[in-house]
């Protein structure tokens, strides 16, 4: 929806095809949506699909709440999933994934608190030039193909994602279908998707409780399994063969209602829906 929200509904409604149902899903938190998208064109659309239900309150300043609808992103759990044999030991890797809305400022503070601590380190999946060279214990993974990401969510124990902000997350999803025990920001998107104590969380990226939370994953290797564990599980619920048969249901719905008549208000630049 970010993309073509501007162009689509205006160029179908010039088509008078009035029996098309128009529907967008948008992915950007509310702070990037009101930069990118143009929110006069939010009322041509019969249905918006949200992946994050911290999405919710912006949207529904432009278009009634029943036509906000929010679907869970999904994830390929039999693609990601867990090494064949559970990682213990006292020596942590800790693993980053991407780089838009990463707050590397706090992952760097993380980074040298454990500068010292040879039981914790840390890799970071970015082809961005972040200034991490500097720290010894930082390995940096450029250039991957989907079959090394897999191979390193495998190969280490923790997600640790510091975020600036999120919707749905890739690497969030990954990390669980793999297996790893999460250290994620305390945000409503990331509560959606792990709802049910399979992460630790810390409020506004405060650097003691990262660290706290790290050194508790790295002196508890029972801790760190159990919560893999139970990242697992709830990736096996967002599976994208569960995921999808929401959607379906959700589009189904869609084309068998009759179009919703406020989604072209009138004083659109002239155009008028034609009769069914």
């Amino acid at each position: 929806g970010e993309h073509s929200s501007a162009l689509v509904p205006k160029f179908i409604r010039r088509l008078r095809l009035a029996r098309t149902k128009i529907v967008a899903t948008f992915h950007q938190p509310p702070g990037i949506a009101a930069k990118v998208i143009d929110t006069s064109v939010l009322p041509w659309f019969d249905a918006i699909v949200l992946v994050s239900p911290s999405q919710i309150a912006y949207f529904a300043q432009y278009v009634p709440r029943e036509r906000l609808h929010v679907l869970l992103h999904g994830v390929d759990a039999a693609f990601f999933h867990p090494p064949a044999v559970e990682r213990r030991g006292t020596r942590v890797r800790c693993l980053t994934v991407g780089h838009w809305l990463r707050d590397f400022e706090a992952f760097k503070a993380a980074a040298a608190a454990f500068g010292n601590e040879p039981g914790i380190v840390f890799d970071v999946v970015t082809n961005r030039s972040l200034g991490l060279e500097e720290f010894g214990n930082v390995r940096i993974h450029r250039n991957i193909d989907d079959d090394q990401l897999a191979d390193l969510y495998r190969s280490v124990d923790v997600l640790f994602m510091p975020l600036l902000d999120s919707t749905a997350n890739n690497a969030l999803l990954e990390g669980i279908a793999s297996g790893l025990a999460v250290v994620t920001t305390d945000m409503e998107s990331t509560r959606a998707y792990l709802p049910r104590g399979e992460a630790i969380f810390f409020a506004n990226n405060d650097r003691d409780q990262m660290i706290a939370a790290l050194s508790r994953l790295q002196s508890d290797s029972g801790l760190r399994l159990d919560l893999g564990r139970r990242a697992r599980q709830r990736a096996e619920q967002l599976a994208w063969p569960a995921v999808i048969r929401e959607y379906e249901a959700f589009y189904e719905g869609i084309v068998e209602a009759m179009p919703v008549a406020g989604a072209q208000p009138e004083a659109v630049r002239g155009v008028t829906r034609a009769e069914p």
